[in-house]
């Protein structure tokens, strides 16, 4: 398992892309616009990685106020070998799944990946990403 990247939340993706690029120096990797089941957007995603380290930071900014929860932190991300495996181990330590496994087409890579979210003791999501 490594550590993959952290989510943040922001008010004004545009704002924060250049904050993250030209200001601190990251590399703008790609976007992804979420859409829900009607075709509509209802978030836009960036990631920016670090030249380097690699390790990224993926910008959020949700539709409506009401999805975005909370500015700031959202999640940390783990990339792991065996998805089934780390899921079974979280379960058996009593660590609450909060969203089972599915897949979702990558914006980082040309694949399709299988992810999954639980939460640490403190409430905050964890992701578990395979490619």
């Amino acid at each position: 398992m490594k550590l993959y990247h952290v989510a943040i939340n922001v008010r004004d993706i545009e704002k924060s892309i250049s904050f993250y690029r030209d200001t601190l120096g990251m590399e703008f990797v790609n976007r992804q616009y979420v859409k829900n089941e009607k075709g509509g957007i209802d978030a836009v995603e960036a990631f920016l990685r670090d030249r380097e380290t690699g390790f990224m930071i993926e910008l959020m900014q949700r539709k409506n106020r009401e999805q975005l929860g909370r500015e700031g932190f959202d999640h940390i991300s783990f990339q792991v070998e065996d998805i089934d495996q780390v899921i079974s181990r979280l379960r058996a330590e009593g660590v609450p799944i909060v969203q089972e496994k599915f897949s979702h087409k990558s914006i980082l890579k040309p694949v399709t990946a299988q992810i999954a979210f639980a939460k640490d003791p403190s409430g905050i999501e964890v992701e578990f990403v395979n490619y």
